[in-house]
């Protein structure tokens, strides 16, 4: 009985789910935030689907700030300052097809005063201060120390709530089989029941400098709930008009892929480590959020997203020199346990102390080295040390790269009167510093 009971919720909720598909979906903005000083008209875009016969309009609070060409929002020159005092625009989009109206949609775009510092904190900042982790508390303590970010874990109810929990069994209840009612009876240590990913969302729309790392849980139900379960946290940020402050990871790839459909413009991220930069970028996700030793075992990852224009996070970080490391490499953020920490170690940064980094080679091509940035010495005739090798021009036999590392090797060859080659890399010519 217990059997039929599930399979009938599962039914119905599926149904209720592909009967939203009947509105026109997707409909969203380019982006959610505009800065201080703005420098051009447009505000942001309207994101719908490829069907040009909408005819797009305007309604709602601010609407009589913006203007429209084609799908690009304009902020009127008259109440730039009125949108910098106000932080936050107003207004809805409507669509319609034949003169009849086939959706309306409200949005909300913010001031950017979002922090930039690099700090995710894991699960909240909840360690130095022993609070419950994926709490109210501990994402209120992230806000409190000016963390970027703060990383907590969703996972669906039976009954279709979405509440944090990083395990999908909470206090030995089977989260994605049980009611919301059931699993708010055991209580965390600080009393707090489990929380609801609405509620997270409230805590963080009451300020500006704090965003929320959503991380989607896969399903121990299958896929089609795991779709689902993304699904339905778009749509409740979305409801809330919380994109400017939400992100999204997950170490599903189709999860990605599918809040990706419904909302092209999320900023969502991958974690499993799996995928090279190039074939996040080929899938539209906007970075790699991958565990630390993918990146020490092939750190030239990192300059090849750098150049394809994606982000780098890495978990779950808690040495100080790993952090120093990561940073110096290039990481844009960095998941920890310890945000307090990484913020000391930011601190200590070359940058910090006023020094500017003027050049640098991370080696991320394959082949040759740089040309814009290396030369060649060329010849055998010894340098004035006597040494017996002939220096080569441009040879991968003698200076190659590959996985991030430039290796130059001397090889046993006959060259003019050399019984070596090798290679000798210089700047001169392409860069130089007085010091």
């Amino acid at each position: 009985m217990k059997n039929i009971k599930f399979f009938t919720l599962i039914y119905l909720f599926c149904c209720g789910v592909h009967a939203l598909g009947a509105q026109v979906s997707p409909l969203t903005l380019q982006k959610y935030t505009y800065s201080s000083i703005i420098k051009t008209a447009k505000l942001t875009s309207v994101f719908v689907p490829s069907d040009n016969r909408y005819t797009i309009e305007i309604l709602g609070k601010n609407a009589h700030w913006l203007s429209l060409k084609n799908k690009d929002i304009i902020l009127k020159s008259q109440y730039t300052q009125q949108a910098v005092k106000a932080k936050r625009i107003e207004f809805s989009i409507q669509l319609k097809k034949a003169k009849k109206i086939v959706a309306e949609k409200p949005f909300t775009v913010i001031l950017d005063e979002f922090v930039k510092n690099k700090v995710i904190a894991h699960r909240g900042a909840w360690k130095n201060e022993n609070l419950p982790q994926n709490s109210i508390a501990s994402l209120k303590h992230a806000i409190q120390l000016g963390c970027e970010g703060s990383e907590f874990d969703a996972h669906l109810t039976a009954d279709s709530v979405l509440v944090i929990s990083h395990d999908p069994i909470f206090f030995e209840i089977p989260i994605q089989k049980s009611k919301l009612q059931a699993l708010q009876t055991p209580k965390l240590s600080n009393g707090e029941s489990i929380p609801l990913l609405k509620d997270f969302i409230q805590v963080a729309q009451q300020q500006r400098a704090t965003k929320l790392v959503l991380e989607i849980k896969p399903s121990v139900m299958g896929k089609e709930w795991a779709l689902v379960t993304a699904r339905k946290a778009v749509q409740l940020v979305h409801d809330m008009q919380a994109q400017a402050w939400v992100d999204y990871i997950c170490f599903d790839y189709d999860m990605v892929k599918e809040i990706l459909r419904v909302d092209p413009t999320a900023q969502v991220q991958y974690l499993n480590g799996d995928k090279s930069p190039h074939e996040l970028k080929k899938d539209g996700i906007v970075g790699a959020d991958y565990h630390f030793s993918v990146f020490q075992n092939k750190d030239y990852w990192i300059g090849e997203a750098k150049k394809l224009g994606l982000v780098i996070n890495t978990w779950t970080v808690n040495d100080p020199k790993m952090m120093t490391e990561l940073l110096v490499h290039g990481a844009d953020y960095i998941t920890t346990n310890e945000p307090e920490m990484l913020f000391q170690q930011l601190a200590k940064l070359p940058q910090k102390q006023g020094w500017q980094l003027v050049w640098s080679d991370e080696f991320n091509q394959s082949g040759l080295p740089d040309s814009t940035k290396w030369d060649y010495d060329i010849g055998g005739k010894g340098w004035g040390n006597n040494e017996s090798q002939y220096y080569t021009r441009a040879d991968t036999s003698n200076a190659y790269i590959k996985n991030g590392i430039l290796s130059i090797t001397a090889r046993k060859t006959k060259r003019d009167k050399n019984d070596y080659t090798s290679a000798r890399l210089v700047t001169k010519g392409k860069a130089s510093w007085l010091y």
